[in-house]
């Protein structure tokens, strides 16, 4: 993966990360914030697999 694409996916992936820790923290929903942070691992093999062309990994779920 490209060094800006791979610093821009970390970028997304860490604010994401942490407005979920947050979102946690101010509701105490831990099912509804762990679903979204095993959303978000899934998105980030996707953007790998994509930026490596794998096939059939790029389907958003």
């Amino acid at each position: 993966m490209p060094w800006d694409a791979a610093r821009r996916y970390a970028t997304v992936q860490n604010a994401a990360f942490a407005g979920l820790q947050l979102d946690f923290l101010n509701t105490g929903e831990r099912e509804r914030a762990e679903e979204g942070v095993a959303w978000l691992a899934a998105q980030a093999d996707r953007w790998v697999a994509e930026a490596a062309g794998v096939a059939g990994l790029g389907a958003d779920t």
